[in-house]
């Protein structure tokens, strides 16, 4: 059966103007939830949604804001907690208005889109989400940040909010696939910016999530580069062995880059996924 895709808007927890995808499927057993990660959009998850439709899933994916068709400033956000409400409401939304609630509901973060997600499950553990999936989360950072824009970054957060830097991360940490790496040369949508505030409210966020991980109690699936070269591959881990559900799970791949639904081997990743998400539809 072929899924219907549409597109609409959705007003954030400050009445920013926030773009989503959706992917109806016709005999829909469940539903899915996507949240990317910094700098790139919910275009950037084609190839997985694909993969999944032999899961019978409507499958949801959003922009933060500052990103891919969404308002804001590239790469800016007032806090980084602004992300996390904006999910909330992105949530509440499709709660309400689309019946969720009769079917399972999972959630698929990656990245920074992970911390997003699983930061807010750890403060709201009643949210009602059948399981979630973490891929690359950024639970620490591997990626090389300058010194100066560490110690710039307090300066500017409170003198210029609103001014971004690079993110320092390489498409060659992304992807091993020279195909995908042309195309992300080409995206205009994706970006490379990251403001002060975002940069030390995500490093916030992990401290807070290492404290909080326990009370997420909902299944977990993580899907890890074994050397990932933009987010910390042991601190995931760490976060990991703190989650009390004891149906949860750890992939590792071996030679992998950031972005693994976009990286070589992505099938053996996407096999990975569709076996966990089985059990719950």
């Amino acid at each position: 059966m072929m899924s219907q895709r549409s597109e609409g808007q959705f007003l954030g927890f400050d009445r920013e103007l926030l773009y989503f995808q959706k992917w109806a499927h016709p005999h829909a057993k469940g539903s899915l939830i996507i949240t990317h990660g910094q700098a790139e959009h919910s275009g950037c998850y084609l190839r997985l949604v694909e993969a999944l439709k032999p899961l019978a899933l409507d499958i949801y994916a959003w922009d933060l804001r500052g990103h891919g068709k969404s308002a804001g400033l590239r790469g800016y956000a007032p806090h980084f907690s602004s992300y996390g409400d904006d999910f909330q409401f992105f949530l509440s939304k499709l709660t309400s208005q689309q019946g969720l609630m009769q079917k399972p509901l999972f959630l698929l973060g990656h990245s920074m889109g992970a911390l997003i997600q699983a930061k807010t499950l750890s403060e709201h553990p009643k949210l009602p989400v059948t399981a979630q999936i973490l891929c690359s989360p950024m639970f620490g950072i591997s990626v090389h940040v300058p010194e100066y824009k560490n110690l710039a970054a307090t300066y500017l957060q409170q003198l210029l909010p609103k001014l971004t830097l690079g993110n320092e991360i390489s498409f060659k940490d992304l992807t091993r696939d020279t195909a995908i790496l042309g195309e992300f040369h080409k995206d205009v949508l994706r970006h490379d910016r990251i403001s002060s505030g975002v940069y030390i409210g995500s490093k916030n966020a992990m401290s807070e999530l290492r404290a909080r991980a326990s009370q997420i109690e909902i299944p977990t699936l993580m899907l890890i580069a074994e050397n990932d070269p933009v987010t910390n591959s042991t601190s995931a881990k760490e976060i990991f062995e703190r989650l009390p559900n004891k149906e949860k799970k750890i992939c590792i791949y071996p030679d992998r880059k950031h972005e693994l639904f976009n990286d070589l081997g992505r099938e053996e990743v996407f096999a990975d996924l569709i076996e966990y998400l089985k059990k719950y539809t």
